[in-house]
């Protein structure tokens, strides 16, 4: 029997399992699947169609993972071992996860496994894994020259297709990569003008944090604004009328479930990274996860045209909008009719099935390639 092994060292990046997952049973592996224990975050394979005896999962304790891991390899006879993420950080010191796992690694053919950014590769230590194309990355990447393989975990759930629903537009924010200040300035000029829509934020802001940067506008914009100093004038100090407030919901963190509800009851999921913290990282080595949200649950985006170019987007299957033009976008989705959201729809599916076809072939050849180095 073909086995792999999943771990997962951090306390997050759970979602990318399911798709990872799906990808390994279709190549007919089994999969035992270790990670954190997160009761609090909820399952996230709740609404994934999959045969129970094809995964086992197995749970430790903080600061146990690699003591896990041993176990495991000591109790079974594994093909692979796949680390979900590579990226891995303790008191904000980056750790190697394979120069760990390879003290320990007594399968098959070794360890693959993906990088959500290939700013936290360690090079010297992870030479191997470069040479020997043991990378997976979840966008389009290369690395001094080096191409690495493409696979996204973009299942989730069976395909079902999403109406637009007629009357309010529901926008979704998911994590804390988002520009959350522009986007709720954004949101507010748009609703003077049009109040049929709702925001909705997954992280990025909490509701004691929100109420903090109002009562500091409310102070002080009218004084700023007297002054004739862009910096203090520009819209960051301007506070948020009430009716806005009122059609914002700050879920905070939620469990798998009911984000997952709230992704298939909402109309469009925002994507619109914050460049002042990150840079051009995430157009250029980083993917956020609400690039496999918006593809598992074929979910339109709003996403700026640099980071859309990056992620593959279109206007076949998204709004695309120019850095300074979220306004514009969320206007135009507002205003969009029912037949032209099923055709971005059915865009973000096409989308879809390329990139599954594309993965499990990726992920195919990955194994061939690794396959090989050890005959």
């Amino acid at each position: 029997m073909k086995r792999v092994l999943f771990f997962e060292p951090n306390p997050h990046h759970y979602e990318v399992l399911p798709g990872y997952a799906k990808y390994f049973i279709e190549l007919n592996y089994h999969i035992d699947i270790l990670t954190n224990e997160h009761i609090n975050d909820g399952n996230e394979f709740c609404i994934a169609n999959f045969d129970e005896n094809k995964i086992c999962y197995y749970n430790y304790n903080s600061g146990e993972g690699f003591i896990k891991v041993k176990e495991l390899l000591d109790k079974y006879i594994y093909d692979f071992i796949f680390i979900s993420s590579f990226d891995h950080f303790v008191k904000n010191e980056r750790v190697s996860v394979y120069e760990e796992v390879k003290k320990i690694d007594n399968t098959k053919y070794g360890i693959i496994g993906c990088y959500h950014s290939m700013n936290n590769l360690k090079y010297n230590q992870e030479i191997e894994l470069l040479e020997e194309k043991r990378i997976i990355t979840l966008s389009e990447t290369t690395y001094n020259g080096i191409r690495f393989y493409n696979i996204s975990p973009i299942y989730f759930k069976s395909r079902q297709l999403y109406k637009y629903k007629i009357g309010i537009c529901r926008f979704l924010s998911v994590g804390n990569s988002n520009n959350v200040n522009e986007l709720i300035f954004s949101f507010d000029s748009v609703l003077r003008k049009n109040e049929n829509a709702e925001l909705s934020f997954i992280g990025g802001i909490k509701k004691k944090g929100f109420f903090k940067s109002q009562l500091k506008r409310k102070i002080f914009h009218p004084v700023l604004s007297l002054i004739n100093f862009s910096q203090y004038s520009s819209s960051i100090y301007k506070p948020i009328c009430r009716a806005t407030r009122k059609k914002i919901r700050l879920l905070e963190r939620v469990s798998f479930e009911n984000m997952y509800d709230e992704i298939m009851s909402t109309d469009f999921i925002v994507i619109n990274i914050d460049i002042r913290r990150f840079g051009d990282e995430f157009h250029t080595t980083r993917t956020t996860g609400s690039k496999n949200l918006v593809l598992g649950f074929e979910k339109p985006c709003i996403i700026e045209k640099r980071l859309a170019k990056f992620y593959g987007f279109s206007e076949a299957n998204s709004i695309i909008y120019e850095d300074g033009f979220l306004e514009e976008a969320l206007e135009k989705a507002i205003k969009m009719n029912s037949s032209d959201y099923e055709k971005l729809s059915k865009g973000m599916y096409k989308m879809q099935c390329d990139l599954y076809e594309k993965s499990i072939s990726e992920l195919e050849d990955m194994i061939k390639n690794v396959q090989n180095l050890r005959k």
